[in-house]
């Protein structure tokens, strides 16, 4: 029932059908505004500025078919039913398929029934609008899914445990082809992991299989890095994660794969680079510093040893003003704020610095600041040990004294 009379437009050139039907209708509980119309060209006219809850059409018209009223509109946006007094399975296969939502024989006793035909059509028809749309918020979501899969750095998969201890992936999104080198087909495969498994670097299998019996074991959030070998031969690092859920006694692990290639080759080359600078650093001649803002030692050479008896350790963290000359310590200051502003000191400085032993070693330093330069930040100082060189100016100064 509803709280407004139903629209019924009945199109029928039968009147004795048509008046048994408007009698039907007006002598039942169910509130109807009811239109009748004899022919196709007058229904159209009429659905032309009206939409009614429900159309009743008798089958053959003096004009055409009631089945023409279905088909002349791709989704109607009201259910139809079709009457005939004559007519066959065939014919009643023809109406439904046409989009009718039920089909009626004429006689008394049917057009008696009209008001509970209309009443479970409509019924009928208020699940299938839900199912439609139920349907169409489904797609919708779908696709932004896809959308959303579609666009993300890795791809999203989902993989299942099962109690026999059998491995599947029953989902997997877009970009396959981009990751693992697999066209789409590859969806197809029943397959898959046993597939993946195929490509996996034979390093990885052993340490990747570990990570899940782990996972199995305690539940806890799945996290790995391997190498996968393209079907092309060419080799890509991964990163799977996931947080697995139990589901009816099967583990399931819905997570994201990304392609960590370039960050793997980053960091490669950065450990390359630092054990560059390290074997540079340890084997230099000089000593050499990293000074923060404030003057204090982030970093320190091993050749602290031999050139001023301090074990790096030592002088970490201590601010280098300790460790000079109270004559010099001015012009030290001066040097490395030329370097903070400048980017460097220009000219090397001349200073003593307090061997370990408690007397002076005579240094020269140049610096340069280090800010913009990755991973390091500070003024570098490179230190070398001046004392023979300044004994020999001491001594040639005394020959050439008269």
């Amino acid at each position: 029932m509803t709280n407004h009379p139903i629209k019924i437009l009945l199109v029928d050139n039968q009147e004795n059908y048509v008046q048994l039907a408007q009698h039907a209708l007006s002598s039942s509980e169910l509130s109807c505004d009811i239109e009748v119309v004899d022919s196709l060209r007058s229904a159209r006219h009429w659905l032309g500025k009206n939409q009614p809850n429900v159309l009743i059409s008798n089958l053959y018209l003096p004009d055409g078919s009631g089945i023409e009223l279905i088909e002349q509109t791709k989704s109607p946006a009201y259910p139809v039913i079709i009457m005939t007094s004559r007519g066959d399975e065939r014919t009643e296969v023809d109406v439904m398929k046409a989009g009718a939502i039920d089909y009626l024989i004429k006689s008394t006793d049917t057009l008696q029934e009209l008001s509970h035909t209309v009443q479970r059509v409509l019924r009928k028809w208020r699940c299938i609008t839900e199912r439609k749309c139920f349907k169409t918020t489904l797609r919708e979501s779908e696709e932004r899914l896809r959308h959303t899969t579609m666009n993300l750095p890795g791809i999203v998969y989902r993989f299942y445990i099962h109690p026999n201890g059998k491995m599947k992936i029953h989902f997997i999104s877009g970009c396959i082809e981009k990751m693992f080198g697999w066209t789409n087909d590859f969806l197809k495969h029943d397959d898959l992991f046993e597939r993946f498994l195929a490509g996996l670097d034979k390093r990885d299998y052993e340490p990747l299989m570990a990570s899940v019996h782990e996972v199995v074991a305690t539940r806890s959030p799945w996290e790995f890095e391997g190498r996968f070998i393209r079907p092309s031969g060419e080799m890509m690092w991964f990163r799977g994660m996931s947080n697995p859920s139990l589901q009816e006694d099967i583990l399931v692990f819905t997570g994201i794969v990304l392609n960590i290639t370039e960050r793997k080759r980053a960091e490669e080359a950065l450990r390359k680079s630092e054990e560059w600078f390290r074997s540079v650093v340890q084997n230099a001649r000089d000593v050499i510093m990293v000074l923060n803002d404030q003057n204090h030692i982030d970093y320190v050479s091993p050749r602290s040893r031999p050139v001023l008896g301090y074990e790096p350790n030592v002088l970490h963290d201590k601010t280098i003003t300790t460790y000079l000359h109270p004559g010099d310590q001015t012009k030290v200051h001066k040097h490395l704020t030329c370097a903070r502003v400048y980017g460097e000191a220009g000219a090397p400085v001349e200073f003593r610095f307090c061997h370990v032993e408690g007397h002076w070693v005579d240094m020269e330093a140049f610096s340069i600041h280090l800010t913009a330069h990755s991973g390091v930040q500070g003024t570098l100082m490179m230190l070398r040990d001046i004392t023979s060189r300044k004994q020999a100016e001491q001594h040639i100064y005394h020959l050439a004294s008269p």
